[in-house]
């Protein structure tokens, strides 16, 4: 029996079994695919933001989508449907100015914390073309200027449209502004994950593939999992599955409100391009456009379709359209790969860590939205700090505990 079973082979998954096996933990992650990063972390942006600390949605965007809901080619989306409610009010209940403060208080310390740590990674040898060069927001209006200039990150640089497109010159058309982020970074997710993940190996982590879980029950002092490769036993079991964690908790009788937000990446081929200098946000059509190595990656939409990873060809034309709209040089590029992922979102914006109330054996790991890579490294150490007997006050503010299904010790 291992002393940790890790479930889901993600960039959270990752991190876990990587801090864990540095204790002298046994540690099995069990995956459903053929290996690390086949699921949500695939195919992100890339992103290492502390600019972007905080709730992934604000009152604003809410108000936003109710006008859109019958527009297929939208940055933001919900689809009605039976049991989102519930999920809803909790997310309109978190957008007020108390609480949001409180949360991002709490996300810029734990993100800052993470970049460090990813630098740290980096020079470890984790490669993934880790890079702080700062993040770029392009904004084509005034008033989302002056909207964001009001919240802008401390450190952040306020750029007129002509320092903006010096900062970028391939940004061809017209611009009210921009924003640059110098603190922030940017990696080839998959490379990160994959890379993060042999790590984990290296100091003794066993990777099982094509495990996919269907049964979980405590068995005596620990956790058995059932799985269609074999039953898996571990003293405890984290459950880093992604957006489908919720529905993996229920099988123990335990519930967390977490709702899947679908996001689309569209990778050109940059064939004798010039490769940007740096990522950029462009904040109308909220895409993130990031150099990789050989391609460029747009990247965006956060839609409330539920479990359902089908690619909507709206959505995607939508992302391309607005990519080759501020990047006209990238409008012929050939499309390389088109991708959709599944996010794991909780209602008030902050990650869900911690162990299920009455269920001490099973230890949730989710609910970063749209900072899961940003959030990964430090994710991984809060889970092994916890399991080690050394748990942090701020997991209160985690705990599955917070939406008041009963108590969880820390």
């Amino acid at each position: 029996m291992a002393d940790v079973a890790v479930l889901g082979a993600g960039v959270i998954g990752a991190a876990v079994a990587y801090e864990l096996s540095g204790t002298g933990a046994e540690v099995v992650v069990v995956e459903r695919g053929d290996g690390w990063g086949t699921g949500c972390s695939y195919g992100n942006a890339g992103f290492v933001s502390p600019s972007h600390a905080g709730h992934f949605v604000h009152l604003r965007d809410l108000w936003q989508a109710t006008r859109w809901l019958l527009r297929p080619d939208t940055p933001f989306a919900v689809r009605p449907r039976p049991g989102l409610a519930p999920f809803m009010t909790r997310l309109l209940a978190s957008t007020r100015p108390a609480t949001e403060q409180r949360v991002r208080r709490l996300s810029l310390a734990l993100c800052e914390e993470s970049l460090a740590l990813h630098g740290a990674l980096a020079a470890a040898g984790v490669e993934a073309g880790f890079r702080q060069d700062g993040i770029l927001e392009v904004y084509e209006t005034e008033a989302l200027l002056a909207q964001a200039t009001a919240h802008a990150a401390d450190g952040s640089q306020v750029l007129t449209a002509e320092q903006t497109r010096a900062e970028e010159p391939a940004l061809e058309r017209e611009l009210a502004g921009g924003i640059l982020n110098p603190g922030d970074a940017h990696c080839d997710p998959l490379r990160f994950v994959r890379g993060l993940g042999a790590a984990a190996e290296s100091r003794g982590t066993r990777l099982l593939t094509g495990h996919d879980a269907f049964d979980l029950a405590s068995a005596g002092r620990g956790v058995r999992v059932r799985t269609t490769s074999g039953d898996v036993t571990a003293g405890t079991l984290v459950i880093a599955a992604g957006a489908w964690s919720a529905p993996i908790a229920r099988i123990t009788g335990g519930r967390i409100p977490l709702e899947a937000g679908k996001g689309y990446t569209v990778d050109l081929a940059a064939g004798e391009r010039r490769p940007l200098r740096r990522p950029l946000i462009l904040q109308e059509a909220r895409i993130g456009v990031t150099p990789l190595e050989g391609r460029t990656r747009l990247a965006g939409t956060m839609a409330f379709d539920g479990l359902d990873p089908r690619l909507d060809r709206r959505r995607v034309d939508a992302v391309r359209a607005a990519g080759a709209r501020a990047l006209p040089g990238w409008a012929d590029a050939a499309v390389q790969e088109v991708w959709a992922g599944l996010r794991p979102c909780s209602p008030d914006g902050l990650p869900i860590v911690g162990r299920l109330p009455g269920r001490e054996q099973f230890v949730i790991a989710t609910g970063h939205a749209m900072l899961g890579l940003t959030l990964a490294p430090v994710t991984g150490r809060l889970v092994a700090e916890l399991l080690d007997g050394r748990p942090r006050p701020e997991l209160a503010q985690l705990s599955p505990a917070r939406f008041g299904r009963g108590r969880s010790t820390p």
